[in-house]
């Protein structure tokens, strides 16, 4: 259900039902897509323009360390599974479980929120009206979901 307001100020944005006013902006981009990480006091949000956008960018992640850092990956993902995938056999970190890396990857593009979503592991629908024009034009873009990072 949508929040509205009737004051001025529009640097703000309605997550989850609660009101975040002039939080501070920090750029997101990964995979070529564009995002951003909001923080107000101790709690910080990943925001983008919709669910694909976040799913791209979480595959794009994990591509990226794979690729850049593998020592990194390694630990991250487990050499166990980097075996089975190389011998084409199930496995991977968490419930769901692939034949290879390149199917893992692709899992993300479905649910982002496992990589977003360290808090809470959900996926928060922003709506028409939750978000303040300000804050849209220092975005760069009109967020859809949010995902509580921490």
């Amino acid at each position: 259900m949508a929040t509205t307001t009737t004051d001025t100020n529009t640097d703000f944005i309605i997550i989850d039902g609660d009101r975040i006013e002039s939080p501070i902006v920090t750029p997101y981009k990964d995979g070529g897509v564009t995002g951003a990480q909001i923080r107000d006091g101790n709690r910080e949000w990943i925001l983008f323009a919709d669910r694909e956008d976040a799913g791209k960018a979480a595959r794009a992640y994990w591509q990226a360390m794979a690729e850049n850092d593998p020592v990194e990956f390694r630990i991250m993902v487990g050499e166990e599974n980097l075996i089975k995938w190389a011998l084409g056999q199930a496995a991977g970190p968490g419930n769901l479980k692939v034949t290879s890396l390149n199917d893992w990857l692709d899992i993300f593009l479905n649910v982002p929120e496992e990589h977003f979503a360290g808090y809470d592991s959900t996926e928060i629908d922003i709506y028409a009206g939750d978000v303040g024009q300000e804050l849209i034009d220092d975005l760069g873009f009109t967020p859809e979901v949010a995902y509580r990072h921490n």
